[in-house]
């Protein structure tokens, strides 16, 4: 439990200092995440701590992140799609 929420505050941290892409993608794939829903879940709890005021832009990232979650073969690639997406925005 405790390991888990610190990859989730660590991915936060790495969300709002604009760190590379690859990094966020390899802190995933070393948590062995396997559930998106709570990472989605936390990136719309979370979001007044990265979105550097663009929330309503970064909701519609993450809604739509999630929706398409329930469709897609490989769920790390649409999370990861999402990460694209919200980064875009908050530049």
């Amino acid at each position: 439990s405790i390991i888990q929420s610190n990859y989730k505050l660590k991915l936060l941290d790495m969300l709002s200092s604009g760190v590379k892409l690859n990094d966020i993608r390899q802190l995933i794939a070393d948590n062995s995440v396997s559930d998106y829903s709570e990472l989605y879940k936390l990136l719309y709890d979370e979001i007044d701590t990265y979105s550097d005021g663009k929330v309503a832009e970064c909701v519609l990232a993450i809604a739509e992140g999630q929706y398409q979650d329930v469709n897609v073969v490989d769920k790390e690639i649409n999370f990861m799609s999402t990460i694209i997406k919200i980064q875009r925005i908050i530049k």
